[in-house]
């Protein structure tokens, strides 16, 4: 199924306008939200579970990259029955590991964030707690942030526009008939488009090119897809790839964009 046709199908036997219907046809995107529920225990939590910052679960020869937090990982397998986008592995893990401090008032990183796949024997993953503080060259507020605290993630399929004022009729029309959830900008976490803290357009809190299209993605380039994005600090931290980066499973370069406050 073409999210992305069917979705057109359904605005175009809509009672819109026909300049409406382009406009909200040119703007659907399929997304996938992300809620965090924190966890008292790491040791708790079966090994694979997709976690939001803590202790990663990796094998016992993995490397940790050098000055990097661990951010996210992600079960492929948990994902895939919600992945409309194809654009995920359909087994394995993928492990997001973020240096703030290559991303400090940059207008775009390629070398703040590392994305490693294993699709190995989830049985020789174990808990690894994170290096001490002494490990990372970053403010001390980071290690705090992206240690001390983990959060289980559960995901939900669904839809946005990246607009505001979308009518309620045609949500609800597309939720029904397409059998997800609409989601505001704001609860997006995996495709969609990024949280801008401030607004769109608000340069002076925005870490990207100021002629960043929010809408088609960054020039030259049409076809970047959102892979993920979360709260950090006082802002929001986006991580980019190219569609035909996840095609090929081609995670050697992330980019990095953040909005702040």
């Amino acid at each position: 199924m073409d999210i992305k046709k069917e979705a057109a199908s359904i605005i175009n036997a809509s009672s819109l306008s026909k300049s409406d219907k382009n406009l909200y046809i040119s703007h659907f995107k399929y997304a996938i939200s992300t809620t965090g529920k924190e966890i008292k225990d790491m040791k708790q939590m079966p090994i694979g579970t997709s976690l939001l910052r803590g202790c990663p679960h990796l094998p016992k020869d993995f490397n940790w990259p050098d000055n990097y937090y661990f951010f996210a990982q992600f079960n492929c397998a948990q994902i895939k029955p919600i992945d409309a986008l194809k654009l995920l592995p359909d087994s394995g893990m993928l492990w997001l590991f973020f240096n703030p401090a290559d991303n400090d008032f940059r207008p775009v990183s390629k070398t703040a964030a590392k994305l490693l796949y294993f699709d190995g024997d989830m049985n020789k993953l174990e808990i690894r707690n994170p290096p001490p503080q002494a490990f990372y060259k970053s403010h001390p507020s980071y290690y705090k942030d992206l240690v001390s605290t983990s959060d289980k993630m559960e995901f939900t399929p669904g839809f946005t526009f990246g607009i505001e004022d979308v009518p309620l009729e045609l949500c609800e029309l597309l939720s029904n008939q397409l059998s997800l959830s609409y989601f505001e900008n704001t609860d997006c976490g995996l495709y969609g488009f990024p949280r801008l803290w401030q607004g769109e357009g608000d340069e002076d809190g925005l870490f990207a090119p100021p002629d960043w299209d929010w809408i088609t993605g960054p020039p030259p380039v049409q076809d970047n897809v959102l892979f993920f994005q979360d709260v950090f600090f006082d802002g929001n931290i986006h991580f980019w790839l190219t569609k035909e980066q996840m095609i090929k499973k081609d995670y050697a370069e992330v980019m990095v964009t953040a909005s702040v406050t």
